[in-house]
């Protein structure tokens, strides 16, 4: 009967121990619910779900941002292609001016007076007039002889002191 006893003795030690630990359990689930609801209370939302989408829609307006600046540079660089254009300088040259010029852009320094510095320190990107070479004979840039056989003739004649001209 002692074993009985001592048995029953245990286990309702065991069940107290239970009840002690199921009760300190409790109160620390009852703790965390009421601060997890204060959390959320803060900031807005019902549960953490909610938060979770709220990073993936800043995730998003993050990206969308990125893409924005990236066309907001090409539209920047878009205009400094054009007033470089305008200013004068040679087509072939465009693209390696503006990226000279736009790395050196700062508050101090705008582009236009960048370009025009340039433009004075470097003339040969400038377009150049084109020149045109006469290859006549007489250096008329207007030759009134059109193929080779009509120029040959007339330099015959001119050395034998003949006609002068087309025949």
């Amino acid at each position: 009967m002692e074993n009985l006893e001592n048995e029953n003795l245990e286990k309702t030690q065991e069940v107290k121990e239970n009840q002690d630990f199921d009760y300190k359990k409790y109160r620390e689930e009852r703790i965390k619910n009421r601060v997890e609801k204060s959390i959320f209370k803060d900031l807005g939302v019902q549960n953490l779900d909610e938060i979770k989408e709220k990073f993936s829609l800043i995730d998003s307006y993050k990206t969308q941002i990125q893409n924005l600046e990236e066309k907001a540079k090409e539209l920047e660089t878009n205009k400094y292609k054009f007033e470089v254009l305008k200013s004068g300088i040679d087509e072939e040259f465009v693209d390696f001016v503006v990226d000279k010029l736009q790395k050196q852009v700062s508050d101090k320094k705008d582009f236009s007076s960048l370009l025009s510095n340039f433009k004075e320190n470097h003339p040969k990107f400038l377009k150049q007039s084109k020149i045109t070479v006469s290859t006549s004979p007489n250096f008329e840039t207007n030759s009134k002889i059109n193929s080779f056989s009509q120029k040959f003739n007339s330099a015959i004649r001119n050395k034998l002191g003949g006609k002068h001209g087309n025949d």
